[in-house]
């Protein structure tokens, strides 16, 4: 498996225009509007959803990718305090435009019906964790370099329909 480090950039902010959303119909968290400059995909475990990264600076702009309702289990969340700030990624090797790597192990999903809270990852905060909300919506628990976990605060649109062409 690649080896990852994370770190953080502050006070700059980036995503600072959109957010998070749940598509019902394709199963799956999108960032609306979609940063296409995210060119190189970190995928959390064996699940399909990554960490969209430009290749060219390692900045995170958004996540991303498949995550079916029957996968989460109910659990009591509220986000965290985070700092927003930028979320870089590092590689032992260059990244590559279109690719993607794996990383970390099996990463639980969790979500509170109460908050509109998704957790993905360990939901127990550490005191001495570093908490950045690196765009709208969504921060990421950081341990010595390290994500352990993903929140993502998907209150502002939840189960919409991504409008098809031709859709009145």
């Amino acid at each position: 498996m690649n080896e990852v480090a994370f770190f953080t950039q502050y006070p700059e902010v980036s995503g600072d225009c959109g957010f998070p959303i749940y598509l019902e119909d394709e199963q799956s968290l999108s960032y609306v509007p979609f940063d296409h400059t995210a060119d190189f995909t970190i995928m959390l475990g064996s699940s399909y959803i990554g960490l969209d990264v430009n290749s060219q600076t390692g900045l995170v702009s958004q996540i991303s990718g498949f995550v079916p309702k029957h996968t989460w289990s109910n659990h009591e969340l509220y986000l965290p305090m985070a700092q927003k700030g930028k979320l870089y990624a590092q590689l032992a090797t260059p990244m590559i435009k279109g690719g993607g790597i794996r990383y970390g192990v099996e990463w639980p999903v969790k979500f509170c019906s109460m908050s509109k809270c998704l957790c993905i990852g360990n939901p127990m905060h550490g005191d001495q964790n570093e908490r950045i909300q690196f765009c709208n919506g969504v921060i990421a628990e950081l341990d010595n370099s390290k994500i352990i976990s993903l929140w993502i605060a998907l209150d502002r649109q939840w189960g919409r329909q991504r409008k098809r062409q031709g859709d009145g």
